[in-house]
């Protein structure tokens, strides 16, 4: 292969970044103010999930009849809410290492560096400034509105890499970097490597246990890391 003969995918929540629940508390006031009363949200699964899913997920459980009617309310009034938050500098934490490595990465001459996220792409965008990363740099992006579920993501994000590189690649020259047992799952299924790292929720032990082909406590070490992005 020539150009971008590997592709790494950086999840964004617990993984580049932590935005102290920013995103969560700006759904909620969001479906406050659609709907005049607060939601419950016991049984709606956050970690790993997607967006479109967390509202759809939010809705069953709040009795609200057709979701999809209210979507585009709901996801407007959501980004609005999220970006008043990260206005606040204190909100967002870039996570250690993650800078080094994305910079080690782009020196890699075979290396192409995409997101894959259960973020909807303008709130991800958001998400990515306020930690200081430019979005132009991760040209490869899989967004949780792209797709039904976390593994249907990664078969997008190669498909959007074939068609601005011109390069058919393989599922096993994909590394997919997220912090829970569904990044590890969305790599798995499609033959692809997962490095999951300790960052969010789960432990090490945890992400190992998931199957995860590396699990690290951190993304600290960059030099180690990239050699086994590479394979060296």
């Amino acid at each position: 292969m020539t150009s971008a003969a590997r592709l790494v995918l950086f999840d964004l929540d617990g993984t580049l970044l932590l935005t102290r629940r920013a995103g969560w508390e700006a759904m909620l006031e969001a479906c406050e103010a659609l709907f005049g009363r607060r939601f419950r949200h016991e049984h709606t699964r956050i970690d790993g999930n997607l967006d479109p899913v967390i509202w759809r997920g939010l809705c069953a459980e709040n009795d609200i009849a057709d979701p999809e009617r209210h979507h585009d309310r709901f996801r407007s009034e959501y980004a609005a809410r999220l970006a008043a938050k990260l206005a606040d500098p204190a909100r967002t934490e870039r996570l250690p290492g993650t800078l080094e490595l994305v910079d080690a990465l782009e020196r890699e001459p075979g290396v192409a560096l995409g997101v894959l996220t259960g973020n909807y792409p303008e709130t991800g965008a958001r998400k990515l400034l306020a930690a200081g990363f430019d979005p132009a740099r991760f040209p490869t992006a899989a967004w949780g509105s792209d797709a039904p579920n976390r593994p249907a993501l990664l078969p997008v994000a190669l498909a959007r890499h074939r068609a601005a590189r011109g390069v058919e690649l393989a599922p096993e020259r994909v590394v997919v970097i997220g912090d829970t047992p569904w990044d590890v799952e969305c790599a798995k299924t499609h033959g692809a490597r997962s490095l999951a790292v300790a960052t969010g929720r789960y432990d090490v032990d945890t992400l190992a246990r998931a199957g995860s082909d590396l699990a690290v406590r951190e993304l600290a070490d960059t030099a180690q890391l990239v050699a086994w992005i590479l394979g060296r």
